[in-house]
């Protein structure tokens, strides 16, 4: 209960924008080995959420997260090192999240393989990680797979297919927008 407690203070601090308070209650968690104020942490000095931004310690926080068997841990340390150029790392951190199923790891590995990002460029590989991550109903990879699919690289039959893909997910968007805007299938 008093753990349940402390994760609900942190999280009302934080929606209501007291950071440095969420800040506090994170590292009181995540010091206790609570692997989701981890992430919180490495997401807040990151970003300059009630602190100074702070990549090594956001680093440091992702990884223990990570360590730790979260996901969505293994993406953001994707992003942290995609931001900073170290595609070998990036790409690293979303094979290994792309492991567990994240649609979100599978799309930014597409694009890796697409724009040739610290990868050889493979449109076979690109194509299979947005069809994955479309599959998983990651609503970019689902508009990249229908773009492709205009475009005739799947041939001339699923040009329609494509189109009616499209519509979809610009309406499935717009819903899952309006819904909830922080959604992972929004990434």
């Amino acid at each position: 209960m008093a753990a349940q407690n402390a994760d609900e203070q942190a999280n009302v601090a934080f929606d209501e924008g007291r950071y440095r308070e969420a800040l506090d209650h994170y590292l009181e968690m995540a010091n206790a080995g609570d692997a989701n104020a981890s992430l919180r942490l490495g997401w807040m000095f990151q970003h300059r959420l009630g602190t100074a931004r702070d990549d090594e310690q956001a680093k440091r926080w992702y990884e223990r997260a990570a360590t730790a068997g979260l996901v969505e841990a293994k993406y953001y340390l994707g992003w942290f090192f995609w931001d900073r150029r170290d595609f070998a790392l990036a790409h690293s951190w979303w094979q290994r999240a792309s492991q567990d199923g994240h649609a979100a790891a599978l799309f930014r590995l597409g694009g890796m393989y697409e724009f040739g990002e610290g990868v050889e460029r493979d449109e076979a590989k690109a194509r299979s990680y947005y069809e994955q991550a479309a599959a998983g109903g990651h609503l970019f990879a689902r508009r990249a797979v229908a773009g492709k699919m205009l475009r005739g690289q799947y041939g001339a039959s699923r040009i329609l297919v494509g189109l009616w893909l499209l519509l979809t997910t610009v309406w499935r968007g717009g819903r899952e927008k309006f819904r909830d805007p922080y959604s992972g299938q929004l990434r």
